[in-house]
């Protein structure tokens, strides 16, 4: 986390400042070419006391952060062992985190196992990655193969260069790193630290950067393929929960938010928040499968997927009154590779939105 960043952040349980705690965990930073890089801190709401760590560059602002770091305190620790003082040890000790007995094993496209299919997802062209004999070359190759920057570019006519963007939900950070070419300043936040983590080391390099990865071919074969990313100086990203963001209200002139609507245990909240942080005016888009799961979230809080409609009419109506619809697209191709043999193809719904000042 860039030291820059601590003014632009909230509680997310208060919505209060937040100040550096130099008395639990002294503060570990490094020089970068954007500024000070806070490697290891502790970060205290001046509300509700509540403190959020700083590991490995990495922000933890969620609500509850000692339950999350409990809970994910192996997967933590193998990602962030290179870079873990004996202080932030101690303060896990100090606070019994590794004695919970609660801990959850990291599952899906945060996990990391599943980031690799991601990182190629984000930084790789499909159509150009499969042969013109592939029998999906013709379905990735839509678009130019670049199915994130087709979804941008959809408010590309409605977008103002500068300002301030968000992207909810940024996995290892392939629409950050996109959106930070219209704008002066770009945030990530997502809920997995791994992904997170991955993110800061393939755009910042921090706290160290990421040149290859592993993208698996077949049973455990695998291939290791080089990251040829650009680093910016003009982004941040952090651990936060989509439906409690971290932020001020009405920040950001461009929020985006892709295939979380789906995935989260309350999505019209989820929603909600991402109108109250978008400014007057700002721009919204938000893309989704609906491919709903009632163990994530209850039937009862679908958007639409049920007899009385459709998710994609249901989406257009939710909070009717903040926002106006300025581009839509329907049963758009999303192509995800799992491995060589393994394709998922989902078919999303697009939406550009101005929220209504």
């Amino acid at each position: 986390m860039f030291a820059t960043t601590l003014a632009d952040l909230r509680c997310p349980v208060c919505h209060s400042p937040l100040r550096m705690d130099e008395d639990r965990v002294p503060y570990i930073s490094v020089d970068s070419p954007r500024g000070t890089e806070l490697r290891e801190a502790l970060l205290r709401c001046g509300g509700c006391n509540f403190a959020y760590p700083v590991i490995a560059g990495v922000a933890i602002v969620v609500p509850n952060p000692l339950a999350y770091i409990a809970r994910n305190l192996s997967t933590i620790l193998v990602c962030a062992s290179p870079y873990l003082s004996a202080e932030m040890l101690d303060f896990v000790k100090e606070h019994g985190l590794d004695l919970v007995g609660n801990e959850v094993a990291i599952s899906g496209s945060g996990s990391p196992t599943g980031i690799p299919r991601y990182l190629f997802a984000h930084y790789e062209n499909l159509g150009e990655a499969l042969p013109e004999a592939h029998p999906l070359f013709a379905l990735a190759s839509a678009n130019g193969g670049d199915w994130y920057s087709a979804l941008l570019a959809l408010a590309s006519q409605h977008r103002v260069q500068g300002g301030r963007a968000l992207d909810v939900g940024c996995s290892v950070g392939g629409v950050v790193h996109r959106l930070a070419e219209f704008h002066d300043l770009t945030y990530g936040i997502d809920y997995s630290f791994p992904a997170v983590l991955t993110a800061r080391r393939v755009l910042l390099g921090e706290p160290g950067p990421l040149r290859s990865y592993r993208l698996v071919t077949d049973g455990s074969a695998f291939e290791e393929r080089p990251l040829k990313v650009e680093t910016r100086a003009n982004l941040d990203l952090l651990v936060a929960s989509a439906d409690r963001l971290p932020f001020p209200g009405a920040y950001f002139d461009e929020v985006t938010c892709l295939n979380l609507t789906d995935v989260v245990p309350n999505p019209a909240v989820m929603f909600a928040g991402l109108l109250d942080v978008t400014s007057g005016d700002g721009l919204l888009t938000v893309t989704d499968p609906y491919y709903w799961n009632n163990s994530i979230s209850p039937l009862e809080l679908w958007i639409g997927g049920r007899r009385d409609g459709a998710s994609s009419a249901a989406m257009r109506h939710l909070d009717a009154g903040r926002f106006e619809v300025l581009a839509e697209r329907d049963m758009v191709p999303w192509v995800l590779r799992e491995y060589d043999r393994h394709y998922k193809v989902y078919l999303n719904h697009h939406l550009v939105l101005r929220k209504v000042a």
